[in-house]
Order: structure tokens, then sequence, then C-alpha cells
């Protein structure tokens, strides 16, 4: 089973929710909730408009293969920021 951690920006101008910020925040998340080894999903560059997105689509066929113990995802909305995890 996978821990995986789910990475999305749509603008480079998004720099506080950088790729590389969203790793940082969602490893250090996964390693305090003693999740194990991390697998990162990255979806650099694409819009939140549609979920046709190459590693949207891996994390849900993963999901569906029922091979994903738990989900962790940076989320940014407005100033609320959290990290969200989902264990299945």
């Amino acid at each position: 089973m996978l821990t995986i951690a789910y990475i999305r920006v749509s603008t480079e101008e998004q720099t506080d929710h950088s790729p590389e910020a969203q790793r940082k925040r969602c490893l250090s998340h996964a390693l305090s909730q003693n999740l194990g080894p991390v697998t990162f999903l990255n979806d650099e560059g694409v819009s939140d408009k549609t979920l046709d997105r190459p590693a949207m689509n891996e994390l849900i066929a993963l999901v569906e293969a029922n091979e994903v113990q738990s989900l962790v995802v940076w989320v940014s909305i407005g100033s609320v920021e959290t990290v969200a995890i989902c264990i299945g």
C-alpha cells in the first residue's frame, strides 16, 4: 500500500505554493504521522479546471486498484492553508 502526496500548481507565479513548497509540507506532515515512504505525483503547470491531468489520472487508477493507503495534499484556499490527509 502506498502513501501518495499529490502536488499541483498551475502557474510559476504561485511561488508560495510552489511544487517544492508543497512537497516539503506534505513530506513533513507524512513523516509526523508515521505514514511511511511517500510517493509524489505531480501535475505542475496544469489547470485545476479539469480532472483530466496525467498525475491525477494515475492517482485515480491507484485508488481504484486499492493500492493507496494514505493521500496527503497541501491545500490553500484564500488565506487558509492546511495539509489534508485521507487514510483509506
